[in-house]
């Protein structure tokens, strides 16, 4: 955290005056209220941006670098927030070690809307060649109900099939 935490318990909420974590490539802003027993008065607000090697402990697997800039508001109650707002990728890379391409400079925005996120006009760079992702994930309390993807690779080089190097021009829908 930079500076003092402040925050209070008013009325069995607690008040969130400012959050401020900050690290290498990370300058997040949390504020807000919590409620402390389940009622619908949540109201939290996270905005800054935030290094995206963060990632990297989800999964040993994985590997991810760049900045997403947030600008998320969370309301409603604690058992089933409502989350809206927008993550825009700034130069993203994603490694995961299953997959046979890594990728990188990846832009575009990740917008939240109550029981959806949709992948606007994600763009990038896979196995020497391009990347294109959009569409929309449907969820109900964040497990995923349908899901409405687009993914268009151009020039992609792939080590298939094996001792080979093919170049791909695909569009995926799923």
């Amino acid at each position: 955290n930079e500076g003092r935490l402040q925050f209070a318990v008013v009325n069995r909420n607690l008040r969130i005056e400012s959050v401020k974590f900050v690290g290498e490539g990370t300058s997040l802003v949390l504020s807000g209220r919590i409620p402390l027993e389940d009622t619908p008065q949540l109201d939290l607000n996270l905005n800054g941006s935030i290094n995206l090697r963060v990632l990297d402990g989800v999964d040993r697997k994985l590997s991810a670098g760049g900045v997403a800039v947030l600008n998320i508001r969370a309301s409603g109650s604690t058992r089933d927030p409502l989350v809206i707002g927008r993550a825009s990728l700034k130069d993203a890379t994603l490694d995961y070690a299953e997959l046979p391409a890594r990728f990188s400079a990846l832009q575009g925005d990740i917008v939240f809307s109550r029981d959806l996120v949709r992948f606007e006009n994600i763009r990038g760079n896979a196995a020497s060649g391009t990347l294109q992702l959009s569409g929309i994930l449907e969820h109900r309390n964040a497990a995923l109900h349908s899901l409405s993807i687009s993914i268009s690779a151009r020039n992609a080089r792939l080590p298939y099939p094996k001792d080979f190097r093919s170049v791909v021009n695909a569009d995926l829908f799923l």
